[in-house]
């Protein structure tokens, strides 16, 4: 089992890591194309800006003088001015690379990069008139400063992606394990749950082989010789049949599938019918079933699960009561709380069990308790009624002199 829990939490964490990794590359590559382009385009209006500045200096007689000064070397830029292929005018001591971007630049109006001794240029053209006479702008800038800072976005992007993708590793394995702490704790629920009903449908099969097979046994016999073994059968049949209809209102408790037809209904009258049922049960031990039902005590519930509630309560009861005890049964309303109370003086609960008891198949640690019949469901299936009406179970009991539940149901 914790072998395949393995696998599965390998697979679903290896699928989540490479569904975000997946997603953090796209991100990390998204941002640096963003900001690859901004700092392009940010370069190319420099230039672009500068060249037109240029421009009007170049075409404006007055401002002409104004070439020689500092002004471009302070933008960070050089030009070439040129006619005809030929250079003119240019603050570039660099010949061949004044020649190399005259002959490889020839669109008016664009952007180029070259690649001059190790160092990478952007390059604008423009064209432009002067005194009638075609001349051509080139403006270039270095930008090994740009390759720098692109390149050192990209080495903090690879290391932050490292360091994020081993984080995303390991919050992918702590979150897949947290998860599947709920799968495996209602797998071995789910495991523990078919081993109990195993154990309890066994019982009462062996019972019923038995005697079948003692009955092959006596086959000249008549069926009234018998008598008792047919009931032995019976019994566990009907013992059968209660653990199936109990596991099927669990089955539909786990798959929340409980229907519950809420309506206006008198308790009192509902706990009447149950305790009048369940008279002749205690008759057999000689129990006083004795009741203190408040009258026209009415609630909004499901009919048949509330009787189902008062039956497992009551039942209990006398079951676990010793013979000439009392059980006593007490239904009123208090503080907007419909308060249900059975108290007996049976065999008791030790305190370290008392909430346990609630859990499927629970039996005492008590040898006098597992002497008693029962599906080991009924006090589950009562828990799930009351939390459905958002209720609360009180459970008051000393080991030897009995017991006593008060059920609240809010109103």
């Amino acid at each position: 089992m914790k072998t395949n829990l393995f696998k599965i939490r390998r697979k679903i964490t290896f699928t989540n890591i490479t569904i975000l990794v997946i997603f953090f590359i796209f991100i990390i590559i998204a941002l640096l194309l963003i900001e690859y382009s901004n700092i392009v385009l940010s370069g190319q209006t420099y230039l672009k800006e500068s060249a037109q500045e240029l421009l009007d200096i170049q075409t404006d007689s007055n401002r002409r003088s104004l070439i020689n000064t500092d002004f471009h070397n302070q933008l960070g830029f050089n030009y070439i001015i040129c006619q005809k292929n030929k250079i003119i005018k240019t603050d570039s001591k660099n010949n061949k690379l004044n020649e190399r971007i005259i002959n490889l630049i020839d669109n008016d109006d664009s952007f180029r990069t070259i690649e001059f001794e190790k160092f990478f240029y952007r390059v604008y053209q423009l064209d432009f008139t002067d005194k009638k006479q075609k001349e051509t702008l080139y403006v270039f800038q270095n930008i090994i400063g740009e390759q720098e800072i692109i390149e050192s976005l990209v080495k903090n992007s690879i290391i932050i992606g490292f360091v994020a993708i081993f984080g995303l590793i390991l919050i992918c394995f702590w979150l897949t394990k947290i998860s599947l702490k709920t799968i495996e704790r209602n797998y071995e629920k789910q495991n523990e749950f078919l081993a109990d009903v195993s154990h309890e449908l066994r019982s009462p099969l062996n019972v019923i082989q038995t005697n079948v097979e003692l009955l092959l046994f006596k086959e000249k016999e008549t069926i009234r010789a018998n008598k008792k073994w047919f009931q032995n059968i019976v019994s566990e049949t009907q013992t059968m049949s209660h653990l199936v209809e109990d596991l099927m209102e669990v089955v539909k408790d786990d798959n929340e599938q409980q229907v519950y037809l809420d309506r206006d209904l008198l308790l009192n009258d509902l706990l009447d019918e149950i305790i009048f049922l369940l008279k002749s049960s205690a008759k057999e031990k000689n129990i006083e079933l004795v009741s203190n039902i408040q009258k026209e005590l009415r609630y909004y519930g499901d009919s048949e699960k509330l009787r189902q509630l008062f039956r497992i309560f009551i039942d209990n009861a006398i079951k676990y009561s010793i013979p000439n005890s009392k059980v006593e049964v007490f239904l009123k309303e208090d503080n907007d709380y419909i308060v249900f109370t059975v108290k007996d003086n049976g065999i008791g609960i030790k305190e370290s069990e008392q909430k346990k008891i609630f859990e499927r198949f629970y039996r005492c640690d008590n040898a006098r308790s597992r002497k008693f019949k029962g599906t080991g469901l009924g006090l589950n299936i009562a828990n799930n009624i009351v939390n459905n009406y958002e209720g609360t179970i009180e459970v008051n009991s000393k080991l030897n002199k009995g017991s006593t539940f008060i059920i609240k149901l809010p109103l």
